[in-house]
């Protein structure tokens, strides 16, 4: 059972990895989105 959890884990954390990697332009991508905003005002 202990094993089972374990593995939920690690499968999480490989999605999570897999995903950070889109995460971080689109974060990047929002704040420029915004600085142009304040910038256009």
């Amino acid at each position: 059972m202990i094993n089972v959890i374990k593995n939920a884990e690690y499968y999480q954390k490989k999605e999570f990895h897999r995903f950070y990697p889109l995460l971080y332009p689109l974060a990047n991508g929002l704040t420029f989105i915004l600085n142009l905003d304040d910038r256009a005002r």
